[in-house]
């Protein structure tokens, strides 16, 4: 009901399987005892009856990209 309501994709029933492949790489770097960085670049190729999928064929791409960052400060509590 939602997707005819919408106008852009019709109603899809997917089966089961395999919905991707991709790959991930990250570097992780500690600055000192307390303070570290990540960052990471990933791929991910839809495949299967997700890539048939009236979304990814209308709205998307079977290509998906994703990138990221994080820092993290370490604290400790004393006598734990």
């Amino acid at each position: 009901p939602e997707a005819a309501a919408n106008g852009l994709v019709t109603a899809y029933a997917p089966g089961g399987g395999v919905t991707s492949v991709g790959a991930l790489a990250s570097v992780n770097t500690a600055w000192s005892p307390n303070w570290s960085t990540s960052v990471y670049a990933g791929y991910r190729r839809v495949a299967g009856d997700a890539a048939s999928s009236p979304i990814t064929r209308t709205l998307g791409s079977p290509n998906q990209y994703s990138i990221g960052a994080s820092a993290t400060y370490t604290f400790s509590f004393p006598g734990f």
